[in-house]
């Protein structure tokens, strides 16, 4: 989702691939602390892999700085959006299973 996000806020492919990736590499090297790192790592990779992604993609076209730093800025937030709306979705989906569960398993 949070690659949708980005890709919905304007990221290009490869900023899109940037934060698959990054998201995946964040996650794996944040489970080596503790096992809670990685719920940080997920979007703090995903965030890092579409950042370097969109400036290595702008980069290649040549365009403007300042252009370049505000479709960045902007492909951020859309992972940074999409991450929290999967999240928000998650505890929904999670709260509606559990109340299904307690009123079905104590009538």
């Amino acid at each position: 989702v949070a690659g949708y996000g980005a890709r919905r806020f304007g990221a290009s492919r490869a900023g899109t691939l940037g934060g698959i990736l990054g998201g995946i590499v964040g996650a794996l090297l944040g489970s080596t602390i503790f096992g809670v790192g990685a719920i940080l790592g997920l979007p703090v990779g995903a965030v890092v892999g579409v950042y370097l992604a969109e400036s290595r993609s702008a980069r290649r076209r040549e365009k403007s700085e300042i252009l370049n730093e505000r479709s960045v800025g902007k492909s951020v937030k859309g992972v940074f959006a999409g991450y929290l709306f999967s999240a928000l979705v998650e505890v929904a989906l999670g709260t509606i299973a559990t109340l299904i569960f307690v009123f079905t398993a104590w009538p």
